[in-house]
């Protein structure tokens, strides 16, 4: 596998991006001071795992993939749907200030270091790698998640509109919209859809981004449960059975990923 140096790189300077203006929203109280106190509470936990969780990720896989290592380069595309992800949410959905330009180059860099390493495979030659992983179970695992994620989104959204008012978690953050319901709802999650109706099939597309979406759904549920940490020493605690829910999603991901990592091939040199 060969993946040209310069999305490698490209993706590096967006981590040492992402790593300065993480520590930033750590560290400086004005970096979220026109936020409301929830959606400030949350930024700040979501920092902490972009910073020590996703940075070192992205630094790891980068390198290993620049290598030749397909299974770093499959991590290594997750932790920038992650950071693409992330950095939608920071520039468009954190008030104008000194940070605004950063957000937008993490997330040019991220999507570009993506979308260029896409087009430097070799498609073809993937799918035999890809012929003894058993897929159902990845797909029954992305499926559920989906459909989980869907169904409390759905009645958040539905309840609200049902009513004539609009979902608390709007009004906690103080914008007009929430974003990840948007996120979610628009590309994610029938993304998982796809994935698995596509591996069922055993399409190279489906078993090419498979891992790259369960790193994604496994650092988001690190940083779901960072909010939470955020949000409970802010006196806004989260029920336990939540907090079950998210670490759950995170270990089976992770369990996911090594059986599915198992049953593929090494790539030809």
């Amino acid at each position: 596998m060969k993946i040209s140096k310069f999305w490698l790189w490209l993706s590096l300077i967006a981590g040492i991006l992402m790593a300065g203006v993480s520590f930033l929203g750590i560290s400086s109280e004005s970096t979220y001071s026109k936020e409301t106190f929830n959606w400030a509470a949350q930024a700040m936990g979501q920092d902490y795992v972009n910073l020590f969780i996703a940075f070192p990720a992205l630094i790891i896989s980068a390198y290993l993939a620049g290598k030749g290592s397909l299974r770093a380069y499959l991590i290594w595309l997750g932790v920038l749907f992650y950071v693409i992800y992330s950095y939608t949410l920071y520039a468009f959905f954190i008030h104008f200030g000194s940070n605004f330009l950063t957000y937008v180059a993490i997330l040019g860099l991220a999507f570009y270091s993506l979308a260029g390493s896409l087009m430097d495979l070799e498609w073809r030659e993937l799918l035999p790698i890809f012929s003894n992983v058993k897929s159902k179970l990845t797909g029954i695992l992305l499926i559920i998640i989906g459909t989980i994620f869907y169904l409390l989104w759905l009645s958040d959204v539905i309840g609200a509109l049902s009513s004539g008012t609009v979902p608390q978690g709007i009004a906690d953050i103080g914008s007009f919209v929430n974003p990840v319901h948007v996120l979610d709802m628009a590309f994610f999650l029938p993304g998982a859809f796809l994935i698995a109706y596509l591996m069922k099939k055993r399409r190279v597309a489906g078993f090419l981004f498979a891992v790259p979406l369960m790193v994604f759904f496994a650092i988001m549920g690190l940083a779901i449960l960072a909010i939470f940490i955020s949000l409970s020493q802010e006196g806004i605690p989260s029920p336990l059975i939540q907090e079950i829910f998210m670490a759950t999603i995170v270990l089976a991901n992770l369990m996911s990923i090594h059986k599915f990592f198992k049953g593929m091939s090494e790539p030809a040199k």
